[in-house]
């Protein structure tokens, strides 16, 4: 009986081993995405910062668009009065006319500009809402990568505690309250290996629907088989 349980002992550590390797595997994704969420946050602060630039652009070409309408109605005025004059100030009014066509056109390549403006600033401003929903999606990734692993490594520590309480249970043939006979104390055992594995098994549960929906196959196997063992240690 005690070279079986040591062989399940030893295939627990082999297990925990496995699940500690699959742990790594795991935080080398974190930084991976973590790299990858560095990258996205400076490509979201370029194209905020571009979009900032366009839109101070958009408010100089307004303000262009405002000074040649009003450069434009002076002229206009100008023509009026020169045409209201005498013959001597024809040629006067040509030159105004030519000029106000001038200013229609440079009026009208103006208002082109502003609209070429406002449609990129549109496009970057679709472009950065994307970068946004990338980046919040990529952060709810790792923080789950993060949450999966956490809850691992609890399983695995709460599995090698269960194991060495109930070896311990079982050689001495000592109740696992802290006391010898002489009276000293033992090493830290904090109850019967029942309750522990019984409140262990409750709390994990939820634990298992959680990775079932989180993890791979193999990982979720190689839980299930510790809390196989676990079940094993307690029965016996």
């Amino acid at each position: 009986l005690q070279s079986n349980f040591q062989a399940q002992i030893e295939l627990l550590n082999r297990e925990k081993d496995e699940l500690q390797r699959g742990l790594e595997s795991q935080q080398r994704a974190i930084e991976n995405l973590t790299s990858e969420n560095m990258s996205l946050t400076d490509r979201f602060n370029s194209e905020g910062a571009s979009s900032r630039a366009m839109a101070r652009e958009i408010d100089e070409l307004k303000e262009q668009v405002d000074s040649l309408a009003s450069a434009a109605e002076r002229a206009l005025e100008e023509r009026d009065a020169a045409l209201n004059g005498s013959a001597a100030s024809a040629e006067r009014t040509n030159a105004l006319a030519s000029e106000v066509i001038q200013l229609e056109e440079s009026l009208l390549q103006a208002r082109s500009n502003e609209l070429k403006a406002q449609k990129e600033r549109a496009m970057f401003e679709e472009k950065f809402s994307g970068l946004q929903s990338k980046f919040k999606s990529s952060v709810e990734e790792r923080d789950a990568l993060m949450t999966n692993a956490v809850s691992l490594k609890a399983a695995a520590a709460a599995g090698a505690a269960n194991g060495v309480h109930g070896g311990e249970g079982q050689q001495t043939g000592q109740p696992s309250n802290g006391q010898h006979g002489s009276g000293t104390l033992a090493p830290r055992v904090l109850g019967p290996v029942t309750p522990t594995v019984v409140h262990s098994q409750s709390q994990m549960s939820t634990l298992v629907n959680r990775l079932q929906e989180t993890t791979n196959y193999q990982t979720m196997s190689m839980v299930q088989s510790i809390f196989s063992l676990l079940d094993d240690l307690e029965q016996r």
